[in-house]
């Protein structure tokens, strides 16, 4: 075999490499950092970027001063270009920067690190003003084809709410948030809905909707997409519903929700394929990441008016109770089951039955409640079912109580108080109480004593050997094996399938419970191959720990949003003034460089280590 054809191509190859490091470096290090422009509306967005020529090993780009912005990564990309006959070697780092609020203000500034040297550039000042109220027209036809013949339909709903408008106009993307009701009472239920409102093409979008304090919520939809015309302009909406029941009186406030999504930019002319619905685009487009949000929302809640009645456990909403009974003829010691159900719309998880009073001669068994919850568009309903075992101890006739429930009906502003069946059980008795029975009567009046006679005693023969043939051991371990084993089976599965069951109703339950261990292990096998990625991990693991605790999204928490969630809840302010310090930290060794101390990255994990104890202790 002939390898020199093989030996020339890597020796070309080598040469390539080592030619393209060698002129790399002989240009020297450049970095720039430039903004696509200099003002910015707080409605709107920047995109940063940081360029790095005539290095192949740098650390990453360090961003100070960035706190009048949200600062979101876009990636980052490589290439290599051959000017003049000379190879030269940039990678960019791309960043999405979302304005606070307004202002002039300076970036950087920024720089990285190549074999030992820093190297800088900037800052940029960049101007914020305020929202920006000129609104975008369409640019054309509103996207879409209408009655095309050879191209499908598509099929969305009918009409769908109308949005409101901004400065008497409308925008080309834009997203509103509201809900049904702004005076509810504590427990009655509230929808709240985030729409998204485009007539461009929009990907990648991904939502972030509050963490909803202060209230039980349940997400009744996740996505509906359908078409609105407003102001002439066609837009496709995509609607998310959530139900909220507050659980306490006075102002509350639905944090903003944020949207993060890519956005085609205008081009000159519209055609019949650029619909948001149609997935095949001609000509290629061109988008920009866009951050948008939805103003928060005061809710003020009501006290439930006085004079509830003495079984009402704070349902709220348009409820009904049923009940039946598995027999009505009983023999002592003898099973029944009554089963009494609550169904309707509101808040069902809270709807709780009388206890019965104690009743003679009768046990009750409570079993535990199941439900079953119902969620649509126009909110949350369901039925919870109470079992109870009956067991009556002696023959007679017992008279089962009605279970009743109460609740407040915020449509009519007044409380109900419902009652289910009663219910009369007759008792008969039970083979022991017969048995009782015949053994107090004695012996028959009638009857003649026995006098046995010698005659019927026969002979007993004491030198006579008797051979008594005794089960083995393995006899009775079988008899054993087989009578004990199904019972055994029956129990372990019935086991199983409660702590599974249990499991799925109350899986924000296991998820607080195993929050910290999974934080801990997840901190102990933190990858330390390139160290300035820790501080984010770290962070990253902190606010997933917090999200699981809270019952949040825990990754899109900012410190701010940690200190106003403690402060509402009234924890210590020494030790959340400790997490939040460190998650800013965190923030700004993740974007502006680790620490310079020696033996900063085990430091750091203990630290959080230590910190996320002393959260679970707090929760």
């Amino acid at each position: 075999m002939n390898f020199e054809p093989m030996k020339k191509i890597v020796f070309i190859v080598v040469f390539f490499l080592l030619a393209m490091r060698s002129v790399a470096f002989a240009q020297g290090v450049v970095l720039e950092a430039f903004v696509d422009k200099p003002t910015v509306s707080l409605d709107d967005q920047l995109i940063l970027t940081i360029r790095i020529k005539g290095a192949s090993v740098f650390t990453e780009p360090r961003i100070p001063n960035r706190g009048n912005f949200d600062v979101l990564s876009r990636g980052s990309g490589s290439n290599v270009e051959m000017i003049n006959g000379r190879l030269t070697v940039q990678k960019e780092y791309s960043y999405i920067l979302g304005p606070r609020q307004v202002g002039t203000f300076t970036i950087g500034p920024f720089s990285v690190d190549v074999e030992g040297v820093e190297y800088k550039a900037g800052p940029i000042s960049v101007t914020v003003t305020g929202t920006s109220g000129t609104p975008s027209g369409p640019l054309g036809p509103a996207p879409g084809f209408q009655n095309i013949p050879g191209f499908p339909s598509s099929q969305p709903p009918t009409q769908g709410p109308t949005a409101p408008q901004a400065s008497g106009e409308y925008k080309e993307v834009f997203v509103t948030a509201e809900v049904d009701n702004q005076s509810p009472y504590v427990g009655e239920q509230v929808i709240y809905t985030f729409r998204l409102y485009t007539s461009r093409n929009v990907n990648s979008a991904k939502l972030e909707l509050p963490d909803f304090h202060d209230f039980w919520s349940e997400e009744i939809q996740k996505e509906n997409k359908y078409y609105k015309e407003l102001g002439g302009v066609r837009y496709v909406v995509s609607e998310f519903k959530v139900a909220l029941f507050p659980s306490k009186t006075g102002t509350l406030t639905v944090e903003e929700a944020r949207l993060q999504a890519q956005v085609e930019e205008p081009v000159p002319n519209s055609n019949i394929f650029n619909d948001p619905f149609f997935t095949f685009r001609m000509g290629g487009a061109n988008f920009r990441p866009r951050v948008f949000k939805a103003a928060p929302i005061e809710i003020q809640v009501k006290e439930l008016p006085p004079g509830a009645p003495a079984d009402f456990t704070g349902l709220v909403g348009d409820f009904k109770i049923e009940s039946e009974i598995s027999k009505k003829d009983l023999t002592a010691g003898e099973t029944a089951t009554l089963t009494t159900t609550v169904s309707g719309r509101g808040n069902i998880k809270d709807a709780q039955i009388s206890k019965f009073a104690e009743i003679p001669n009768l046990k009750v068994y409570e079993d535990k409640p199941s439900l079953d919850l119902k969620k649509s568009p126009s909110g949350v309903s369901g039925t919870k079912t109470f079992k109870r075992a009956l067991v009556p101890e002696a023959p007679g006739r017992v008279q089962i109580p009605p279970a009743t429930v109460s609740y407040f009906d915020p449509k009519k502003g007044a409380y109900e108080s419902l009652s289910a069946s009663a219910y009369e059980v007759a008792v008969v008795p039970g083979a022991q109480e017969k048995l009782a029975k015949v053994e107090a009567a004695g012996p028959s009046a009638s009857g003649a004593p026995v006098n046995p006679l010698g005659e019927d005693i026969a002979t007993i023969h004491r030198e006579a050997k008797l051979k008594q043939e005794e089960p083995s051991f393995e006899f009775f371990y079988g008899i054993l094996i087989a009578f004990a084993a199904p019972p055994f089976i029956v129990l372990a599965s019935y086991g199983m399938v409660r702590r599974q069951r249990w499991r799925e109703e109350h899986g924000d339950i296991v998820k607080k419970k195993k929050a910290l261990s999974k934080a801990l292990t997840k901190l102990k096998s933190l990858s330390a191959k390139e160290a300035a990625h820790i501080p984010g991990q770290i962070s990253h693991v902190m606010k997933e720990y917090l999200g699981d605790k809270l019952g949040m999204v825990g990754t899109a928490l900012t410190p701010l949003d940690v200190e106003q969630i403690f402060s509402r809840n009234g924890k210590k302010k020494e030790g959340t003034a400790a997490l939040v310090k460190f998650m800013k930290d965190l923030e700004d060794w993740q974007y502006g460089g680790p620490p310079k101390d020696k033996d900063w990255e085990s430091g750091i994990r203990k630290k959080a280590a230590g910190l996320l104890k002393e959260v679970e202790r707090q929760l």
